[in-house]
This record gives structure tokens, C-alpha cells and sequence, in this order.
């Protein structure tokens, strides 16, 4: 069995539909959810459920997203 691992991201509100739909797109790839945020925030984070296995895979998504995605380096404070 893999090993799943967490990865936090932030994504502008504007740019998060199409964030969205290049992860769905990427079929079985991960497994997301965004994060519970102010009504108003300009931000979406979102953590990502990936497979050991599918890390690289992973990786090179979110490169090719540039600069709509920012990884973070540990999980988002929770205000």
C-alpha cells in the first residue's frame, strides 16, 4: 500500500476554478479540498491528498500552474 502525503497550497480567489479543474483533470492524481476561509478572503487554500507513488506526477502540475499556485511550507494557521 502507498503512503499518502498532505501538501498545502494557496491559490488567488480568480484563479482558483481553473486550479480546480486541472486537478480534476488530472484523473486520480489527487485528492483535494479547500480549506475553510473568511467570506471575503482573496485566497483559497487547499490541501492535496497524493499518493508516494504520484509526488513527481504532482509536482510537474503544479509547476505548470507557475505562479496561480504558492506551496506552502506547512499547513495554513487555522484563524
Amino acid at each position: 500500500m502507498s503512503r499518502a502525503h498532505k501538501i498545502f497550497i494557496r491559490t488567488h480567489k480568480r484563479d482558483s476554478a481553473f486550479v480546480y479543474a486541472v486537478l480534476e483533470a488530472q484523473e486520480g492524481l489527487v485528492a483535494y479540498t479547500t480549506l475553510p476561509h473568511q467570506h471575503h478572503a482573496q485566497t483559497r487554500e487547499l490541501e492535496l491528498l497524493v499518493p508516494e507513488s504520484s509526488l513527481s506526477d504532482l509536482d510537474a502540475v503544479l509547476k505548470s500552474l507557475g505562479p496561480m499556485v504558492e506551496v506552502l511550507d506547512r499547513p495554513p494557521s487555522r484563524n
